[in-house]
């Protein structure tokens, strides 16, 4: 694992980008990554390589997964992951998504020094089972239910929320 990469769409060949969002699509995948939609687009996918920081995960030179933060407030941002379905065995994702969680939030810094990031969320779906159990092995903490938080297949839905964060404190 030593050679992982985080790196953005722009860094990388825009054909592998594509590749990897066809890869999602062809596995049914797209709607579980963009949950808010109930049969995702291509143009929903270049949407939202528009509009949020999006990273690639790439591992000897193929993406294994992608990652990407929605600014919320302060220095919150929303996390959202997604994987190549063939590439890496579940244990590799975990360590794969952990990495890429604590480069976020203890190595992005500013010009002067200051994180960049101090705390993650996840709002998962409380019908994805998987990726609340994939985020809590990462290292986000289980915070409770939020009703109403989230879309899942195009219907409005509960929402898990995750935590995970640097511990560092203001004004208290």
């Amino acid at each position: 694992m030593d050679s992982l990469q985080i790196v953005t769409g722009k860094e990388l060949d825009p054909h592998k980008v594509e590749e990897y969002w066809q890869v999602l699509y062809m596995h049914d995948l797209l709607k579980h990554r963009l949950c808010d939609k109930v049969d995702p687009t291509w143009q929903d996918v270049y949407v939202m390589l528009c509009t949020r920081h999006v990273y690639y995960m790439v591992l000897e030179d193929k993406i294994v997964g992608e990652f990407s933060l929605d600014y919320l407030s302060g220095k919150m941002f929303a996390a959202h992951f997604s994987f190549h379905p063939t590439e890496l065995c579940l244990r590799k994702k975990i360590r794969v998504g952990r990495q890429a969680c604590m480069l976020a939030l203890h190595t992005w810094k500013k010009d002067d020094g200051s994180r960049y990031v101090s705390t993650l969320v996840g709002l998962i779906p409380v019908q994805n089972r998987a990726a609340i159990k994939f985020a809590e092995k990462v290292g986000f903490t289980n915070i409770g239910v939020l009703p109403s938080a989230q879309h899942y297949l195009g219907k409005l839905t509960d929402a898990q929320f995750l935590v995970m964060s640097t511990g560092e404190y203001h004004g208290r």
